[in-house]
Order: C-alpha cells, then structure tokens, then sequence
C-alpha cells in the first residue's frame, strides 16, 4: 500500500480527516470546543485545503481536526487543540 499525505493511514482505522471550524471577526472570542463551531468538512485524504475567499482575510479560522472513521464513529480520535489561523 503506498503512504503519502493524499491518504489518511496514518491512523490505521481512519476513513479520512474531519474538522469542525469557524471563521471569526477579529475581536470576537474563539470557540471553546468543537461543538461551537458553525462549519464541518470532512476529506478522505490526509492534507486539505479550506478556501475561505477573499471576503474573509483579517478574519480568523479557528479549527478543531481529528482522524474520522464515518462507519464507526467510536474508533475516531479525539478532537485536537483549538487551531488559529489569520486569514491572508
């Protein structure tokens, strides 16, 4: 099996990458948890990419990702550490 970033075997019962994410005004709190956030993405593959527009920049990208397994949601990671992101 080849093993490259296109693909989610890093963690062996992944069926891809998800991440719930929120775009917030600067000023505004970020989110606490993953619940807070408004969006969902979900890849099947390791690396991604969120276009956010150019509507967007000065904004912050708050996300929260974790290995997902879509058929059996109890072998899906933990959610990570908020991540921020100033929109350029």
């Amino acid at each position: 099996m080849t093993r490259d970033q296109t693909r989610p075997n890093k963690h062996p019962l992944a069926d891809g990458v998800e991440v719930q994410y929120i775009w917030v005004p600067k000023g505004e709190m970020p989110p606490e948890k993953p619940e807070d956030c408004k969006h969902t993405l979900f890849s099947k593959k390791a690396q991604f990419i969120i276009h956010c527009g150019p509507g967007n920049v000065g904004e912050t990208f708050w996300g929260f990702f974790r290995w997902a397994n879509l058929s059996v949601p109890a072998n899906s990671s933990s959610w990570s550490n908020s991540i921020k992101v100033v929109i350029a």
